[in-house]
């Protein structure tokens, strides 16, 4: 379900196993499906409402990743090629059918990372695939046919990230695979997303100015997480993590991590960025710098 901090409708996103892979966005005010991408196990460089009649959707899932404007394959304008597309006949090479002979649809999920995004990061989970990540973009036309104006605005573009983990296996029992950050007052700060199993590692989404930047959790074995707020660690985390070998599910709190030896306030890591970073302001005008690997050491010449 998804909600946005400032909005009134919930949306239900479901994933169902036809057409390689359904996406489907459902009001729940009026129970009116808003949006729907066919072939998602084909990883489409692009998500478009299938429901705005818009040409050449159905043929998405065939554009090359780098480019999404450059023109399809020679065979995607043939008129029976198309017509086969339509029916879920259209070909393909026989490595891409092996390819997704393999894959499975696990889940997808909305969430909000970041209040001033256009829109909601689209969260997909799919055996045989990286964790996908798609960002919301407005078209040029939101319209409908016949000239209404879609109550869904949104459609997708992936977002390319170095996590390149495959989900191997769909989860053995319940499993929330996306949870949201919030700070006071319902806004977005940001979303853990948690793979279906251990080995691959969990990912932290933040965004800035409608730019998001992924960081991998430290290890491969975290199997849930949540949001906490407690005395024990302030405005930290609940997290829970299978261990290497056969045993118990370990629970975790969490506080956020810091950088030693900066003074409070200043010791807190900033994700906003390609690398996790701590600003230690130095009023002075820095000259050399100098590290040390072995002892931790980090030397500055000032002036």
């Amino acid at each position: 379900l998804f909600r946005k901090h400032a909005g009134s409708r919930t949306l239900l996103t479901a994933l169902a196993p036809e057409s390689d892979g359904t996406l489907r966005i459902i009001d729940l005010e009026t129970m009116a499906e808003v949006f729907r991408a066919e072939y998602v196990l084909d990883v489409p460089p692009v998500l478009r409402n299938h429901l705005t009649g818009a040409a050449g959707c159905a043929l998405d899932h065939l554009r090359a990743v780098p480019d999404v404007c450059a023109p399809l394959p020679r065979s995607a304008g043939d008129p029976q090629q198309l017509a086969r597309a339509k029916e879920g006949k259209a070909e393909e090479d026989p490595q891409k059918a092996a390819s997704k002979a393999l894959a499975t649809a696990v889940a997808a999920e909305l969430v909000e990372v970041d209040a001033d995004d256009v829109g909601p990061t689209l969260v997909v989970l799919c055996v045989g695939r990286p964790v996908l990540l798609y960002r919301a973009f407005l078209p040029d036309s939101v319209a409908e046919p016949g000239g209404a104006r879609s109550t869904f605005p949104y459609h997708f573009a992936v977002f390319e990230h170095d996590m390149l983990g495959l989900v191997e296996r769909t989860p053995n029992g319940p499993h929330r695979g996306v949870a949201g950050l919030r700070q006071a007052g319902g806004i977005p700060v940001g979303a853990v997303v948690v793979p279906p199993h251990t080995g691959i590692p969990a990912l932290w989404l933040v965004a800035k100015r409608n730019k998001l930047f992924v960081h991998p959790l430290p290890g491969t074995q975290v199997c849930g997480f949540a949001q906490l707020k407690a005395p024990c660690c302030g405005n930290g985390f609940f997290g829970l993590a299978l261990p290497q070998e056969s045993g118990p599910v370990a629970a975790q709190v969490l506080a956020p991590a810091v950088a030693a030896g900066l003074a409070e306030g200043q010791n807190g890591f900033d994700l906003h960025g390609p690398l996790p970073l701590a600003r230690k302001p130095l009023q002075r005008t820095p000259r050399v710098l100098a590290t040390h690997a072995k002892h931790g050491m980090i030397g500055l010449a000032v002036s």
